[in-house]
């Protein structure tokens, strides 16, 4: 089962390159369509961009190039801690995993580097 999150404004930012989202992604889904979508931060490693798309949607891919794209709850595009042994069975590494933008830094689609804070702004409906 996929929990989907009400809307949630957040903004994409680097602290290497400065790299800044520029404007206000969505996040998450509005009342009217909550069961059959939910718009969710991915990168498209062709194009090297950010893009917010449809996360259930099967195969999601990048409106440019129309490849794959991968979501930013893949653990490719997060810098991870070291876990203890505890925290590795505890922790489930599936698609469904909610997506936990706040407390990590990921893949900055600019530089390359694992500086990209995404940073809450606001609620959308």
């Amino acid at each position: 089962m996929i929990v989907v999150d009400m809307g949630n404004i957040v903004r994409a930012k680097c602290s290497n390159c400065g790299f800044d989202s520029g404007h206000l992604c969505l996040e998450g889904s509005g009342l009217y369509d909550y069961a059959t979508t939910d718009f969710e931060p991915a990168f498209c490693s062709y194009c090297k961009k950010l893009l917010v798309l449809d996360f259930l949607k099967k195969a999601a891919k990048c409106p440019k190039c129309k490849r794959e794209v991968v979501f930013y709850n893949d653990s490719s595009l997060k810098k991870t801690k070291r876990k203890s042994k505890l925290e590795k069975r505890e922790t489930k590494e599936d698609s469904t995993e909610m997506f936990k933008l706040y407390s990590s830094f990921f893949l900055c689609p600019e530089c390359g580097k694992m500086t990209l804070k995404f940073i809450w702004v606001g609620l959308w409906d």
